[in-house]
């Protein structure tokens, strides 16, 4: 027997358990993802103090890239992953029993920490269990079901929150962590990371700066994260209080445009195995760009979930490509940091920009702030084409 045939059973069914138990956080995730900002909005009544919300979660997302990427390299992976899911079903669970305007803010931050530590083992953890040419799929795999999640999620958190109010929403995220951390504790790993080099932390870094595509793919993404972080906020914003909807409808215009992801992770792995990883990125934050200049020009619900829906379609599309490209030419020592390193360097100007972007839909209104967005990702597509990113030896 080969060893291809001997090691694909126990491969496959890590990533069915990986695939499952990211199933289920992401599900409880996305009720979150909605319950979190109408907490918020419901105690504040300000769009600004959204913005801080979200750009708390990111503060916890940087702070923790510092050292994620470390850790993850380092330590036993499914400890990590085990972990990180039970610890934020206790964070979350706190806002079952005290909703104050801080206790919120301050599960955010450790919430978004603990998922940063835990979204980098899991591109470390794919990327061990999945061949390099079955990677594309996988990924796609994994962001079309993180896409559902967020189909079903939110639909369900704005009719709960309708219902019962939304700390219920948060009460479903914390129990769904716990069942996913039950989960992994099945998986089948031989708890060693990869050979590490002793290059430190600043190895991600380093391979980033070295590697001409990545180096041009980290600036650029840096600038599109700066000013699309607090884009949910104000499409939350537009539909309550420009279009004049409750609840329920954030629910379904937030779950409607995950539908364009789904499409997009299905799509992936045809349109890598035909275009290159440059042409598909430059494509889907064209897509981006288009779709939020469109949300100027119209003011109705149905538009604005098509605009959401075509942007998130670029936005899972870029991320997918990205993820894939970033474990092929990465050694499994260092991949860890460099993926750390990768997310942190993007999105240490996100909490900036979320905050500036959420404080111009107050002052300036929804139109203008579409339009800013749409021509930032129209220009960054077309500064791409420029960069190492679309040469033809960039795989």
């Amino acid at each position: 027997m080969t060893t291809a045939a001997t090691t694909a059973p126990p491969a496959r069914r890590n990533f069915a358990l990986l695939w499952l138990a990211q199933a289920v956080s992401t599900t409880g995730s996305a009720f979150t993802f909605v319950a979190m900002p109408i907490l918020v909005l419901r105690a504040t009544g300000s769009v600004a103090q959204m913005g801080w919300l979200t750009a708390v979660g990111s503060v916890g997302t940087i702070t923790a890239g510092v050292f994620a990427g470390q850790v993850v390299d380092r330590y036993d992976h499914r400890r990590i992953l085990t972990g990180c899911d039970t610890a934020r079903a206790a964070v979350f669970g706190v806002v079952l029993f005290d909703h104050r305007l801080e206790v919120l803010y301050g599960a955010m931050l450790v919430g978004s920490a603990l998922a940063m530590v835990s979204q980098v083992c899991y591109v470390s953890v794919v990327a061990g269990v999945v061949p390099p040419g079955e990677l594309t799929a996988a990924n796609a795999k994994l962001d079309a079901t993180y896409a559902v999640a967020f189909v079903v999620g939110p639909v369900a958190s704005g009719a709960l929150s309708a219902i019962a109010g939304p700390v219920a929403s948060v009460g479903v995220n914390a129990a769904m962590f716990a069942l996913s951390a039950t989960t992994l504790l099945f998986l089948g790993l031989d708890g060693r990371p990869p050979a590490s080099d002793r290059t430190g932390g600043l190895a991600g870094i380093a391979f980033l700066w070295r590697q001409p595509a990545l180096r041009a793919l980290t600036a650029v993404a840096s600038v599109i994260s700066f000013c699309t972080l607090g884009l949910t906020d104000v499409f939350v914003y537009h539909v309550r209080h420009d279009l004049g909807r409750g609840d329920a409808a954030v629910g379904y215009v937030v779950g409607g445009a995950a539908l364009g992801a789904v499409a997009a992770a299905v799509a992936a792995p045809f349109l890598r195995s035909r275009l290159s990883f440059g042409v598909c990125w430059v494509g889907a934050y064209a897509v981006c760009g288009t779709a939020a200049l469109s949300l100027s020009f119209r003011h109705t619900l149905g538009h604005a979930v098509v605009a959401a829906t075509l942007f998130s379609f670029g936005t899972t599309l870029a991320n997918t490509c990205s993820k894939t490209f970033r474990q092929t030419v990465t050694p499994p020592a260092v991949l860890g940091r460099v993926t750390s390193a990768f997310w942190t360097i993007q999105s240490v100007l996100a909490p900036v920009g979320a905050v500036i972007l959420t404080g111009m839909t107050s002052a300036y209104g929804v139109p203008a702030v579409a339009r800013t967005v749409g021509t930032v990702c129209l220009a960054a597509a077309a500064c791409s084409l420029f960069t190492p990113l679309t040469a033809r030896n960039t795989p």
